[in-house]
């Protein structure tokens, strides 16, 4: 592979790191340093592209269409962003200097952001779901991984919606689900520590243990003889 193909490569990596990136953000409301990448983004657009202007417009129009859906994505009105993405289209096809276009794109991206609603309906949509899917199966050894794929999110939109929601992560409200299962079982003199740990999904029971006592000052055990 040539150096100019590995570098192009790299920046490509680069580019859609930073378009994820700030989607997410987007998505959440987490909008600090927004503004920085997407001047960053801009910039690699523009050295990628030679600064030919006709190509630059492609690219960033490509690059507000993703930005608006995740704006969607967020709870902005689909009515609203279309609107803003047709005034868009139209009048980036007349610009003709670099500068315009990256005006013109802090224009629209601000309009984006100012269509989102205060709160995320969509957002408390997919905590919501994210809590039945965990609910469900708690019993089971699910990961982060698992949990996002149910909902059709990656787990960094996942991991930060729920904590803008919930205020905990997700993690520790499946181990705080497990825990409160966990003293109703105890109370049955039926179940071993050793099954309980296995009916909740803990990889073995003195990790189970250890996780307990963290969260209640006290053993399964300990917990048990005391009622």
């Amino acid at each position: 592979m040539s150096p100019l193909v590995t570098i192009t490569k790299n920046r490509n990596q680069h580019l859609l790191q930073k378009e994820r990136e700030l989607a997410s953000k987007i998505r959440v409301g987490e909008l600090d340093h927004v503004w920085d990448i997407f001047d960053d983004i801009l910039m690699n657009i523009y050295r990628m592209e030679l600064y030919n202007i006709e190509v630059i417009k492609v690219r960033v129009l490509e690059l507000m269409l993703v930005l608006s859906r995740a704006a969607i994505d967020s709870g902005a009105d689909y009515g609203k962003i279309s609107e803003i993405n047709h005034d868009f289209v139209t009048y980036i096809a007349g610009l003709k200097t670099i500068e315009g276009v990256s005006q013109f794109a802090r224009q629209i991206l601000q309009a984006y952001i100012e269509s989102r609603p205060a709160k995320n309906p969509r957002g408390e949509e997919l905590v919501q779901q994210v809590k039945e899917f965990i609910l469900k199966n708690y019993h089971r050894r699910i990961t982060l991984e698992d949990i996002a794929k149910s909902v059709h999110i990656s787990q960094y939109y996942l991991s930060h919606l729920f904590k803008e929601v919930e205020g905990i992560s997700v993690i520790e409200y499946l181990t705080k689900v497990r825990i409160e299962k966990a003293k109703i079982l105890l109370r049955n003199p039926k179940y071993s520590i050793y099954e309980i740990s296995e009916k909740l999904g803990f990889k073995e029971p003195s990790y189970f243990t250890r996780v307990f006592r963290s969260r209640e000052g006290r053993t399964p055990s300990q917990f048990r003889k005391l009622g």
